[in-house]
């Protein structure tokens, strides 16, 4: 019977498949991938991974639950209320621009044009949108660029038409 203890560290063999390798050392956490949105705060080429909207469309929700939760918490106290609300809409114009940069850079990370984010502003093609949000990366490098998990390492050829009237 075979040894089945597992406190030397040693790995019993796959039955045929690879060797287990551990993940790369170089993940980043929730904190680089915000970072990396108020950094990138109004570039609208290139991509974005799925953690890095994700993660900052979370960071977004926290604050604004938390501000709404601190305006009805202050109910009778009508100037604290004000300036709250101030800080309030303060800090949604202020990552307006990096949210819709973001969005398009996962959109342009799924393989399609940042106009989709238009999809939003219709009511059932919304959650078409969050669907295309939702989805992996496409493998290998677009015409937005390389692909930010590193798959892949085939340069982007655009497609050759028939027909090219010059634009």
């Amino acid at each position: 019977m075979e040894n089945l203890d597992n406190s030397n560290n040693v790995y019993r063999p796959r039955r045929g498949r690879e060797e287990y390798q551990p993940a790369a050392s170089n993940e980043v956490g929730m904190f680089d991938m915000i970072g990396r949105c108020f950094t990138n705060y109004a570039d609208f080429t290139g991509r974005a991974r799925r953690s890095e909207y994700w993660y900052f469309r979370l960071f977004n929700l926290i604050i604004l639950f938390s501000l709404l939760l601190i305006f009805a918490l202050l109910g009778s106290l009508k100037e604290m209320r004000i300036v709250l609300l101030i800080f309030y809409i303060l800090y949604v114009l202020a990552t307006l621009i990096p949210s819709l940069a973001v969005t398009v850079r996962r959109l342009h990370d799924t393989g399609r044009s940042g106009w989709n984010v238009l999809l939003g502003f219709v009511p059932v093609a919304s959650l078409i949108l969050l669907i295309y949000l939702t989805e992996d990366s496409k493998y290998d490098a677009n015409q937005w660029g390389p692909n930010p998990k590193g798959l892949g390492n085939g340069e982007y050829t655009a497609p050759k038409y028939e027909y090219d009237d010059g634009f």
